[in-house]
């Protein structure tokens, strides 16, 4: 009615829409000898888990990933990052003079970047590569999660689960039927949405990015 008010609107990350199975994490890795932590914190297709022997780290990765609902789990290797799953192992480096990043595929290929692996290359050029990938920036993501301080203490293994399966607090899934979670590294988790009644937004923006989207 000859309003001219712009109404922006953005969600800060995805969510799955499907009932979600919690993971047995902690007692498996119990069982099998691991001595390690996992904080139970809300209900997410992602875990953190703590090694109590650092030495283990590898192991602790490589059993996490034969449990169903397990997608992949990262972990620390000197200045580079592991990536660890059922169909495979690669490396994520980073070449700090030239702040670019390169997928490296040990065996098979568990983030599906086989067409770009063994190329360093920018946090930009990786996002255009793969902004609407199955795993939406993982190279940069991955490494970043474990090589920035983004929260006090870093989780020596990292793991992101399936949609459709999730990990948290035993009790709290006696009483809830979980129809929905966000965590993972996947599409459904990663991806949000940015819109305006005024302008147009390129196809994918970063949330990083979206600040001056909205401010402007």
């Amino acid at each position: 009615c000859g309003d001219e008010t712009e109404i922006v609107m953005f969600s800060d990350h995805g969510m799955n829409l499907e009932e979600n199975v919690r993971v047995p994490l902690l007692s498996t890795l119990q069982r099998r000898g691991f001595k390690v932590v996992i904080p139970a914190f809300g209900l997410c297709s992602y875990a953190a888990v703590y090694c109590q022997d650092q030495d283990v780290i590898p192991d602790v990765a490589r059993a996490s990933v034969e449990l169903t609902g397990v997608d992949f789990a990262v972990y620390k290797d000197a200045a580079a990052v592991f990536v660890e799953s059922a169909r495979g192992q690669a490396r994520i480096e980073y070449e700090a003079a030239t702040d670019r990043y390169r997928y490296v595929i040990v065996t098979g290929d568990p983030l599906e970047l086989g067409s770009f692996s063994d190329t360093f290359a920018t946090d930009a050029v990786w996002f255009e590569r793969t902004a609407g990938h199955r795993y939406p920036n993982a190279v940069a993501n991955v490494y970043k999660s474990l090589f920035t301080p983004r929260v006090q203490h870093t989780a020596d293994v990292l793991i992101s689960m399936n949609d459709g399966y999730y990990y948290g607090w035993t009790a709290f899934g006696r009483f809830v039927r979980l129809h929905a979670t966000h965590g993972n590294a996947l599409q459904s988790s990663s991806n949000a949405f940015l819109m305006s009644t005024h302008r147009d937004f390129p196809t994918f923006v970063r949330a990083d990015d979206a600040r001056p989207l909205l401010q402007s």
